[in-house]
């Protein structure tokens, strides 16, 4: 059976990665330049707030306070300078946390004592257990890159409270893990949708796909009054079920979570390791 390793982004403590960077600045920064840096030292990313992607079309959203989840479940701490770099610790809960480190540009990357080739014309971002020996896994600010990666607007919740009424449904059922049923809606229409299966690998430290339970070749934006639904369990403990599906040119994984507080749906988004 095939698997795709999904890259989590509760991984491990910063003060298990090593970090080591060097300067190359032929001048000094903007006055600027200079202050976005220094806000980070203050736990303000606002100037670097939005999607990164690295050589692996795996794609990352960092907010402004440091963390990458959309569910308010990160805190980040621990700001501070390394050499020319910026580093800090993202935590989440019973999954740990992971290091962060940021290179401004014309910073360069050391492994050891020699220089990995990413562009230090661009600011990169990296984060995890080790810091990386591949170039590709190297995160640069999407808007650098030229890479489309849609716009879509997922959004998720039980068929009962949402009331949906649409002209098309796309339906699937879990086959023993029935429970609630679920519907998925996208503003835009997104190719290659697929109901999956996932599970928490601890000694990968990564999230993997186990099988695909549903495909279709496209879901149709909720204008054209298309929707997908499931007639599965989502469960409140560890999620089983999730999504995947490609906008733009970029294919996006998500798993569904419960919230544990008031029972509302939830999609987190991971990011595939080839």
């Amino acid at each position: 059976m095939n698997r795709y390793f999904l890259t989590t982004i509760t991984i491990i403590t910063i003060t298990a990665m090593v970090f080591i960077a060097c300067s190359k600045k032929s001048e000094d920064p903007s006055p600027n330049e200079s202050d976005i840096y220094s806000k980070i030292l203050n736990g303000d990313l606002s100037g670097f707030s939005a999607y990164w992607i690295n050589g692996r079309s795996e794609r990352l959203r960092l907010n402004s306070n440091g963390t990458f989840s959309s569910n308010q479940t990160q805190t980040a701490s621990g700001f501070r300078k390394h050499g020319d770099a910026y580093t800090w610790n993202v935590s989440e809960g019973e999954f740990g946390g992971f290091g962060v480190i940021l290179y401004p540009v014309d910073v360069d990357v050391l492994l050891g004592r020699s220089i990995l080739k990413t562009d230090n014309t661009k600011v990169r971002l990296t984060y995890g257990h080790d810091l990386p020996d591949d170039p590709k896994d190297y995160f640069y600010l999407e808007s650098d890159t030229g890479a489309s990666s849609g716009n879509a607007i997922i959004q998720i919740g039980f068929s009962r409270d949402k009331h949906f009424t649409f002209r098309k449904v796309h339906e699937f059922k879990d086959q023993g893990n029935l429970g609630d049923v679920i519907a998925i809606t996208s503003n835009v229409t997104v190719k290659d949708f697929s109901f999956i299966a996932v599970d928490y690998n601890y000694e990968a430290d990564s999230w993997i796909v186990e099988r695909i339970l549903f495909t279709i070749p496209e879901l149709k934006s909720s204008e054209h009054g298309e929707a997908f639904q499931a007639n599965t369990n989502i469960g409140g403990g560890m999620p089983s079920r999730g999504i995947f599906f490609t906008d733009g040119n970029t294919r996006k994984y998500f798993y569904i979570g419960e919230s544990g507080v008031d029972g509302s749906l939830s999609l987190t988004e991971f990011y595939l390791r080839k």
